[in-house]
């Protein structure tokens, strides 16, 4: 079981364990409001892009409501079940290099909520490892506007997050086994930035489909997949269904290009 995997089902199963009034360190969201998120980041693309697209933060909000409202057994059965194949994470080496940290925090949001608050948890070698390695190619972005200088450390390795002109804090983890933790993958950080680069440089004259099918495409290239024609099948698949979604739902037609589509 890969490391997301483990922590997808970590995250089910304490979903379900609370039930779904129960509060979560998400402000102001129920463990059914968590579960609507979820669901919605993996299947509603036109509407998980609210989560980092301002303009679009009301439509998703509403389609996050109108999912929290099915049955919680439901909800839970989606995210259990994991993204379907026309999602953008069922791409190859997406799914893992997303979700694992995704999927911790949020069993972490459940588990230490209420009035009696879990403990942390011994994680496995294999999770301990994809957390910080995720973390060391992240950390700098992530504490970027902190005032004072972070250290994170571990007992594998020690990253910088933050310097200060005087004095750091230091952010201790939890103990590793004896192997070190996998240096982060500068290679495939510089493909996946290009990638959006280019992504960019070719949106307006190619248009969407294409453009969005390069992006789809060349990340999970990028993240180490070798399934070339599947995945352009699936980039394409997935493009198309953005494009689709974005004209029905929102009513906004995306640059259309050369296809004119």
């Amino acid at each position: 079981m890969t490391p997301s995997a483990s922590e997808r089902a970590v995250l089910v199963e304490e979903l379900g364990r609370c039930g779904p009034d129960a509060p979560t360190l998400c402000a102001g969201w129920t463990a059914r409001d968590l579960a609507a998120h979820l669901v919605v980041r993996e299947r509603r693309p036109d509407a998980a892009l609210g989560i980092v697209v301002t303009p679009l933060a009301g439509h998703g909000e509403r389609v996050r409501a109108a999912v929290a409202a099915r049955p919680f057994d439901v909800l839970l059965d989606l995210v259990a079940s994991g993204p379907p194949r026309l999602s953008p994470f069922a791409l190859p080496g997406v799914e893992t290099a997303v979700n694992t940290g995704e999927h911790f925090v949020h069993a972490e949001d459940v588990r230490r909520a209420g009035d009696a608050p879990a403990e942390p948890r011994a994680l496995p070698a294999a999770v301990r490892r994809a957390l910080w390695g995720g973390l060391r190619g992240r950390a700098r972005l992530l504490y970027r506007r902190s005032p004072v200088g972070v250290v994170l450390e571990t007992p594998e390795g020690r990253v910088v997050a933050r310097r200060a002109p005087e004095g750091a804090g230091t952010v201790p983890g939890g103990t590793g086994d004896d192997r070190p933790t996998a240096p982060t993958d500068w290679r495939s950080v510089a493909l996946v930035a290009a990638t959006f680069a280019v992504f960019i440089a070719v949106l307006v004259p190619l248009g969407w489909l294409l453009a969005g099918t390069w992006l789809f495409w060349g990340t999970a290239q990028a993240l180490g997949s070798r399934r070339r024609l599947f995945d352009l099948g699936v980039a394409l698949a997935v493009a198309s269904v953005v494009q689709l979604a974005f004209r029905a739902g929102l009513g906004l037609n995306l640059p259309a290009g050369v296809l004119g589509l």
